[in-house]
């Protein structure tokens, strides 16, 4: 097998990546790198309509991701209506069908979605969704794992 070949497959396996992602952050890092391997492949094996596609798609993930970001570094305006909650492992914040009330910033817990079985990782807001499900009910369970 060649370097092109190899570089080929490199960046399908990235774009199967991009395509498993649960989140858009990772998604848009992967993505990025994606695109880079796939134009690298398509100047190796000469093709354009790769090179051209991939040269779109890249910078459009980078403004992406770069909104991406900004959107979640820019929570400080939500500070003067939260309050610090200490939670424990194995304490259930909300349950599917409760009235949804509040959303939550994770500061430093992981949280799980079980319904979906997600983690919630630090810096994600949860719960917002179900302020807007018909009868603002909650669509999920969070648990602090």
């Amino acid at each position: 097998m060649d370097y092109v070949t190899l570089v080929g497959y490199l960046a399908a396996a990235l774009l199967i990546a991009t395509l498993a992602m649960r989140t858009m952050v990772p998604l848009r890092i992967i993505g990025i790198c994606s695109n880079v391997a796939f134009i690298t492949y398509g100047v190796m094996f000469g093709s354009y309509p790769t090179i051209v596609l991939h040269g779109i798609l890249f910078p459009l993930n980078i403004y992406r991701l770069r909104e991406m970001l900004t959107l979640i570094e820019s929570m400080d305006w939500l500070k003067p209506f939260m309050h610090k909650r200490a939670i424990t492992a194995g304490e259930v914040l909300f349950r599917k069908g409760n009235e949804s009330d509040r959303m939550f910033f994770v500061v430093s817990q992981r949280l799980h979605l079980q319904e979906i079985d997600i983690d919630v990782s630090p810096r994600a807001v949860v719960g917002e969704l179900g302020m807007l499900a018909p009868a603002r009910a909650r669509t999920q369970t969070l648990v602090c794992t």
